[in-house]
């Protein structure tokens, strides 16, 4: 693996990490918000339904950015869509560090979930396309790694060892926001067949032998131009081609998985994990909150290492299994 593919990984990889921060940036000030835990200030607080929606609209940015984010990306590239995702990151963050009313709360957490919609479109596509073949799987599933490393973090750094308020903790956000924002600024370079796709074939040349580390990509950027290629010449799907009779087991199997993962309730117990295990009457709910963020982490590391080994449907039923034993 070369350096630089490494390096634009990482750093593509801060999107969604940014991403699992603010998803799990409501289970350790919820009780800050609600005006049970004073210890760092009490100067705005919610009832526990305010607290709630303030969790749970973070999913409407999500699904208002990763609607755009395709579009975007297809226009302008993914180096582009990058930093155009940062700028809803970056207010959304600012706007709940400042917030002095839930309605501001509210604002700006939908902006940081369409800044997590766009770069959750964007990254594993702009993973893929920088990626040698033999090691898209396992680099293709980075940001879902990065995505549970930030909410561990988010975790971690609400523990009361911090002493972190909920505004200081949502400043926290802004710094990944800013490294990735340079990053895809100056450092990042642009995916190969996004130049071929208009027509730059001497910088996507270029950007190969970068990535690669050689001057012989020519065998390379004969397959990214066919596929470029083949691709254009397809005619543009619409929703009619979608429900097709050919087409309702993909469109079944595709969005069934999608729905039942979140109907599975993942998102409300990384939303309020600490809530919930209080709850529960576990007494110290932050560390169960984070041991709960590392087994995350863990779980996902073991699927990075098997993905390309043990294959997509063993893992999907291996995880459904566990799941449903929980």
């Amino acid at each position: 693996l070369k350096p630089l593919v490494l390096m634009s990984v990482l750093l593509a990889t801060l999107g969604p990490l940014t991403f699992g921060f603010s998803l799990g940036y409501t289970s350790p000030v919820s009780q800050q918000l609600t005006g049970v835990d004073c210890s760092n200030g009490c100067s705005l607080i919610l009832s526990a339904s305010e607290l709630a929606s303030v969790g749970a609209v973070v999913n409407i940015g999500g699904m208002i950015g990763s609607s755009l984010g395709g579009l975007v990306a297809d226009r302008v590239g993914g180096t582009r869509t990058m930093v155009l995702a940062c700028v809803p990151f970056m207010i959304g963050f600012l706007g709940t560090a400042s917030a002095v009313s839930y309605w501001m709360l509210v604002v700006g957490r939908v902006l940081c979930g369409v800044g997590g919609g766009m770069v959750s479109v964007m990254t594993p596509v702009y993973i893929a396309e920088i990626a040698p073949t033999r090691l898209r799987g396992m680099l293709g599933s980075m940001h879902q790694l990065a995505a549970v490393i930030g909410i561990l973090l988010s975790y971690v750094l609400g523990l009361r060892a911090f002493e972190l308020g909920w505004s200081s903790l949502a400043l926290v956000g802004v710094a990944p926001t800013m490294i990735l924002l340079l990053s895809a600024l100056l450092v990042l370079p642009e995916t190969p067949r996004w130049l071929c796709a208009v027509s730059r074939q001497d910088d996507a040349q270029r950007v190969l032998r970068r990535l690669r580390g050689t001057s012989n990509v020519s065998a390379e950027l004969t397959r990214v131009q066919q596929a470029v290629s083949a691709h254009a010449g397809e005619p543009k799907a619409t929703l009619a081609d979608l429900l097709a009779p050919e087409m309702r087991m993909q469109m079944c199997i595709g969005c069934g998985m999608h729905a039942l993962q979140q109907f599975s309730g993942v998102n409300a117990v990384i939303f309020f994990s600490s809530d919930i295990l209080k709850q529960a009457g576990i007494e110290n709910s932050d560390v169960g909150a984070l041991a709960v963020g590392v087994v995350q982490v863990a779980a996902t590391l073991v699927c990075c290492q098997l993905v390309d080994r043990a294959g997509r449907r063993t893992l999907i039923f291996g995880s459904s299994a566990g799941m449903a034993v929980s």
